[in-house]
């Protein structure tokens, strides 16, 4: 019970963020004072702010159908934005005119602010008279034109956002008055402790950096010491921190990214903070370890998955990771995650679960590019920002949590304040090599513009050894439909093109790649494939290519087996060989039953090397080639198995899905007819990591597999969820999926007859 409704409270906390997706439906359209929902060519009313422009004006269930005269063409909220900018320029003299359904026109008055200058937000007048509004009536900063203001009464919040935003905003002088300030550090774990301490620490680092006041650096090191202790053994975190009561993993969802790279970020300004302690030292190199190896990828998913290659950005995850290598040191790697920054400037709104970390870490990451490349990034960006700010001078979050939460609107003020550098995350710490020209910028800000269906052939030719993996991937793709004859020249590039180049048209030959033209090539994938001397990441392509070919492929297996047995000393998580499992698993489900295994030896230390790898995906793949392993051969991996249904092993980097991983090994004693799976099926409910659906439906899949053996387990089972006050006829899909499970044991006629774990060891020994 203490487990499930520890979930419980987790799927709870976490309604906020999912909330405040849904509530994107309802948008703040900038500081003309309303909300609303849009359509591509209408905007419908919902709220009125009292004192604003559209007070008295505008009222709820009002249909805005343009502006200035002029309807909505097809994107409401830009053009209306770029309107209100010429409204607040000298020449709009503050008039805004807006067409409602019915022919009327109602003009607003806006306060003129000036207009955007060629390298806003550098040297902007219009940027500055923003962030003096905001300093004013958000933090009630003294201005020398004000000052007589009031400052308001700190509040840091739970992530410390404002702390943040001021000095980001005003610098030194905007937080004298933390000088007294009785500062909080906890190393006790609890919900979501790992936002809450990455983002404190983060600002507190910033604080001591900028004013020197050493009362801080007490917390600062307790922070940077609990975040350390508190990784997992892949060094990263999730909504709470490891703990050796969980065998040093993590409860709930295991690993998240967004939270983790900030973690990493604080630990390294720790270190610029003077903090030397060895736990803090090891807990930056085991994440700096992990977050390297997406260098040159892609950007993050959302846990330890691989590498992201549809999308530039993710929940900001590319910018904080451009900055958390630049802190450290790595200009390659903040390099490249700038540059992912930048290409993602249409895409600030997306987000899993949330759109605010988007908009909030994005700019920052792209400001490490240079002056050039924020200028441009701005240009195509600046539309959202202005939805963002409120008639009253505030910039908030799409007009969100405006007067509550530790004010998240001064997160996404630090885009504005880029300029003053006032902070290290937003540019305090210059460095000019990573600086992109004009045109090189330019190149960035259109990579997400790129129409590969119109391009040509040559055009995508062209991009198969383009730096960003997410251009190579599209290129390939899109490049099976052009005309023409295009396999001399990827030939060419396979055989001799750059890493970059052989790696695109290696794709070209993979997932969806007409049948014969994949099959006519696998001699040449299979080249590649057995080349030591080739990069490890193109050999791995082409056994990824080669699989998705199918039955024609399955020759190469035994090849696919002994890239798998090499040593790779600079495959330090495992990432190729992870891959490599994935090839063998999509060429063949049941290897042994389908003849490919021809030296069972090399294939055993195969599949057991995979069932030791620490990533989830990997263990799973040598569990699945071994799911046929007939009798006397058990005795070979009995133990392995023992090792992965216990799910204790502190060293894995990904334990969140048992279904992955302990059904996996459940498979095997379930197709021997070895009667402790059963239990291992329904002791997956008290292992204390990993999501609590994801145990249940674990269970219930391996049940499932014993059919009307399973009865008296099923017994046990509904024992233990009316112990738990567990009601599954009120779980929705998962009910659902329990009582496909109850039909499939109750209703299974099969009478297989059970062995122990002991016969089955001992069958192979004979």
């Amino acid at each position: 019970m203490k487990h499930f409704s520890r979930n419980i409270i987790f799927f709870i906390s976490i309604m906020f963020l999912s909330a405040a997706v849904h509530a994107a439906k309802e948008h703040q359209y900038g500081p003309i004072g309303i909300f609303g929902s849009h359509s591509k060519t209408e905007i419908s009313v919902s709220k009125v702010d009292k004192g604003s422009p559209s007070d008295g004006k505008l009222k709820k269930g009002t249909k805005i159908i343009g502006v200035n005269n002029a309807k909505f063409k097809s994107d409401v909220r830009k053009e209306l934005a770029i309107a209100i900018d010429l409204a607040e320029s000298k020449a709009g003299g503050g008039k805004l005119s807006l067409m409602v359904k019915g022919g009327k026109n109602i003009v607003l008055t806006l306060k003129v602010l000036g207009s955007y200058s060629a390298t806003s937000p550098y040297k902007c007048p219009k940027t500055e008279a923003i962030l003096k509004q905001a300093a004013l009536v958000q933090f009630k900063v003294a201005s020398p034109k004000n000052k007589n203001a009031k400052p308001k009464k700190h509040v840091l919040g739970r992530m410390y956002l404002e702390l943040l935003g001021k000095m980001a905003l005003g610098g030194k002088e905007a937080v004298k008055e933390y000088a007294n300030y009785t500062w909080e550090s906890s190393s006790k774990s609890h919900l979501y402790c790992s936002w809450k301490w990455g983002y404190r620490l983060l600002a507190m680092g910033e604080y001591y950096l900028l004013t020197g006041d050493k009362k801080v650096l007490p917390h600062i090191k307790t922070y940077a010491v609990a975040l350390a202790k508190g990784q997992d053994a892949g060094g990263i975190w999730g909504h709470r921190m490891a703990t050796k009561e969980l065998n040093g993993r993590i409860i709930g969802y295991a690993q998240i990214n967004q939270p983790s790279l900030v973690c990493f970020m604080a630990m390294v300004m720790a270190q610029k903070c003077g903090i030397d302690d060895p736990e803090l030292k090891k807990g930056i190199e085991r994440s700096y370890k992990f977050y390297s190896t997406f260098t040159g990828k892609g950007t993050f998913p959302y846990g330890v998955h691989a590498p992201n290659t549809r999308e530039y950005n993710n929940n900001g995850m590319s910018a904080s990771a451009a900055l958390a290598m630049n802190f450290i040191g790595d200009k390659k790697a903040a390099s490249f995650f700038s540059k992912l920054s930048t290409a993602s400037h249409n895409t600030l709104e997306n987000g899993h679960a949330s759109t605010y970390f988007n908009p909030l870490w994005t700019p920052l990451g792209v400001s490490l590019s240079g002056p050039k490349a924020t200028i441009e990034f701005f240009k195509e960006s600046r539309w959202l920002y202005t939805m963002y700010r409120s008639w009253d001078g505030k910039i908030t979050w799409d007009g969100k949590y405006r007067n509550n939460m530790g004010n998240v609107g001064a997160g996404i003020l630090m885009s504005f304040c880029l300029a003053r550098r006032n902070l290290y995350i937003t540019g305090k710490e210059k460095d000019k090599s990573l600086w992109l020209s004009k045109s090189a910028a330019k190149k960035l800000i259109a990579l997400p513009k790129i129409d590969y269906k119109k391009a040509t052939a040559d055009e995508l030719l062209a991009l198969l050894g383009h730096e960003m993996p997410q251009v190579r991937r599209a290129a390939s793709w899109f490049l099976r439909e052009k005309k023409g004859d295009l396999l001399p020249y990827l030939k060419k590039l396979i055989k001799g093109g750059t890493k970059n180049q052989k790696l695109g048209a290696i794709s070209y030959f993979g997932y969806k790649c007409p049948k014969d033209i994949a099959i006519a090539n696998m001699g040449l994938l299979g080249q590649i494939l057995n080349n030591t001397k080739e990069d490890l990441a193109v050999r791995a392509t082409a056994a990824s290519c080669l699989s998705n070919t199918g039955e024609p492929a399955r020759k190469y297996y035994a090849d696919i087996i002994s890239f798998l047995l090499e040593e790779k000393p600079d495959d330090f998580v495992g990432a190729i060989d992870q891959l490599i499992g994935r090839s063998l698993s999509t060429l063949s489900q049941t290897p042994l039953k389908d003849g490919l295994v021809t030296d069972k030896s090399r294939f055993y230390k195969a599949a057991l090397k995979l069932t030791d790898h620490k990533r989830q995906e990997a263990r799973a793949s040598g569990l699945g080639m071994l799911a046929k392993i007939p009798l006397e051969d058990f005795h070979l991996i009995a133990d392995k198995l023992i090792h992965i249904m216990k799910d204790k092993d502190t060293t894995y980097h990904s334990y969140h899905n048992p279904g992955n991983t302990v059904v996996g090994a459940i498979t095997i004693l379930a197709n021997l007819n070895i009667k402790e799976g059963m239990q291992y099926a329904l002791d997956i409910h008290n292992v204390p990591s990993g999501k609590w659906s994801f145990k249940m439906n674990a269970c219930w899949r391996a049940l499932t597999l014993y059919g009307a053996n399973a009865k008296p387990a099923l017994k046990k089972l509904k024992a233990m969820y009316k112990e738990k006050k567990i009601d599954t006829k009120n779980m929705g899909r998962a009910g659902r999926k329990y009582n496909v499970m109850l039909k499939a044991i109750e209703n299974d006629k099969s009478n297989r007859k059970l062995i122990s774990f002991e016969e089955a060891v001992k069958a192979g020994r004979k």
